[in-house]
């Protein structure tokens, strides 16, 4: 029978072993989706899927430009939106991709000449 310390200290080192190899995978995703979400923020949307693989999740509507901040941030209104009016319909598409760790990145697009730029993203941990 192994003594009650050696038992404890063996315990304690696959805690330890665990613990660190767990947060070795949380930083390799961590810089996994840095490195993606940056990528998403400057590919069309069909790239991204080339590169990334099929949205998880994806949706279009049509909003009017005064609801756009319901979605989008103020700077990126600023930035695409400035000179619209009010009433004028507007296209998004929100498309989601599943990542590592059951995270996701979620991009917001607008069309313009038949393809689907990126507007913002956001990343849920």
């Amino acid at each position: 029978m192994m003594p009650i310390k050696g038992t404890f200290s063996i315990i304690l080192f696959f805690i330890f072993y665990s613990s660190f190899a767990q947060q070795d995978a949380n930083i390799k995703c961590y810089v996994q989706i840095k490195k993606e979400t940056k990528m998403l923020n400057k590919v069309e949307f069909n790239k991204a899927i080339k590169k990334l693989g099929n949205a998880f999740e994806q949706h279009s509507y049509t909003v009017q430009a005064k609801e756009l901040s319901s979605i989008l941030s103020s700077k990126t209104i600023a930035k695409h939106y400035k000179h619209t009016k009010d009433a004028a319909s507007i296209i998004i598409l929100e498309a989601s991709f599943k990542r590592c760790n059951g995270s996701f990145i979620t991009v917001y697009y607008k069309q313009k000449n038949r393809k689907w730029l990126p507007l913002e993203s956001l990343v849920s941990l």
